[in-house]
C-alpha cells in the first residue's frame, strides 16, 4: 500500500522540480504564508580575490612608434584606467602593476627591446601623471618572446597592464 502512495507523490515531486527549474521561478503553491525569502548574492572571500587576474590591453600604438594611433582614445583610456587602479590599490595595498610593452616583428631584436619597453613607459608616464605613484608601477619589454598575433601585426602594437601581488 505504501508503494501506490510514494510512487504518484515521486511523479508530482518530478513535476514540480521540472517546473521550477525550466521556468527559474518557484511554483506557487495555494496556501503560501512566507513570502520567499531573499538571498545575499555571493562576495568574494577577500579584495584581493576580486581583482586576482587584472588585466587591460592599451589603444593601439602607431606602426614602429611609441605614440597612440589616437590620442583622444588613449587620454580616455588613460583617465578610465588610473581610476580602476585607484579603485584597486584603496581595496589592496601591496600591489604592483606590470606593464609590458608589445611589438610587431622586427628585423633588428634590439630595436624590438627598445620599443616594446617604450610603449610601455608611455603608458607608465600617463598613469604617473594621473596620481598612480611610480613605485607601483614596473615596465617590461616584451621584445622579440612575447606575442598576440604572428599574423596581425596590429595586434602587437599595445601594452598591457596586469596585477601583480607584493609579498
Amino acid at each position: 500500500m505504501k508503494r501506490k502512495i510514494f510512487v504518484p507523490f515521486v511523479v508530482a515531486l518530478v513535476a514540480l522540480l521540472t517546473s521550477c527549474l525550466s521556468t527559474g521561478e518557484a511554483a506557487e503553491t495555494v496556501a503560501q504564508e512566507d513570502p520567499p525569502v531573499k538571498v545575499a548574492p555571493e562576495k568574494p572571500d577577500s579584495d584581493l580575490e576580486e581583482i586576482k587576474g587584472y588585466s587591460k590591453r592599451s589603444p593601439y600604438f602607431r606602426a614602429d612608434r611609441s605614440v597612440f594611433e589616437d590620442a583622444s582614445i588613449a587620454k580616455s583610456w588613460l583617465d578610465v584606467t588610473a581610476e580602476e587602479i585607484r579603485q584597486i590599490r584603496d581595496k589592496v595595498q601591496n600591489l604592483r602593476f606590470d606593464i609590458t610593452g608589445y611589438v610587431a616583428v622586427f628585423p633588428n631584436e634590439i630595436d624590438e627591446m627598445y620599443l616594446s619597453r617604450k610603449r610601455a613607459e608611455v603608458v607608465a608616464e600617463g598613469l604617473v601623471k594621473r596620481g598612480i605613484p611610480s613605485a607601483a608601477i614596473k615596465t617590461i619589454a616584451g621584445g622579440s618572446t612575447k606575442r598576440f598575433s604572428d599574423s596581425v601585426r596590429r595586434e602587437n602594437r599595445v601594452a598591457t597592464i596586469a596585477v601583480v601581488v607584493v609579498e
